[in-house]
């Protein structure tokens, strides 16, 4: 035992040494983890308003001439739409049952399935029966344009 030191006093200031120690690392792992979040952070929301203005600029120089026209399908649903009326009569069964399969955002379709409705409404002869259930089915679904829904209505009222 040496002099002037008490018992256990060295392993006492041994546990503080390491605490010390194990505290200062603590801090620089703190300030390590707040440096690379505040950094990444920054670098993230440069790449994604930097990522979101390229887009933009990219997206305006694209040449109208070389844009997507319709697809196919909806070209075929487009011409049967604006055509007349009994030839869209004629295949009304396939051209709802395409409409409710690709349910397609061009209002000229809609327009079709309008026309459609409007016969039914104004009960035509050339329209098969189950056609009105149909078109109540697809009322039923999401994205069906809004001044579709008081045609729905009005097949509705007129089924009771």
């Amino acid at each position: 035992m040496r002099i002037g030191r008490f018992p256990g006093q060295e392993d006492a200031l041994l546990r503080r040494i390491e605490d010390i120690a194990e505290e200062r690392a603590r801090i620089i792992a703190s300030r390590r983890l707040f440096l690379g979040l505040a950094l990444g952070g920054a670098a993230g929301l440069a790449t994604g308003v930097g990522g979101g203005i390229a887009a933009a600029s990219i997206g305006t120089r694209q040449d109208p001439a070389q844009a997507p026209g319709p697809r196919p399908e909806e070209q075929w649903l487009r011409d049967l739409a604006m055509g007349p009326l009994d030839r869209l009569l004629q295949g009304h069964t396939t051209f709802l049952f395409t409409v409710a399969q690709s349910m397609p955002t061009d209002e000229t379709v809609w327009l079709g399935v309008t026309r459609i409705a409007s016969a039914i409404a104004e009960s035509d002869p050339r329209v098969r029966p189950g056609t009105r259930a149909t078109l109540l089915l697809l009322g039923k679904r999401p994205n069906v344009p809004r001044h579709f829904l008081p045609w729905i209505r009005l097949i509705r009222r007129r089924g009771k």
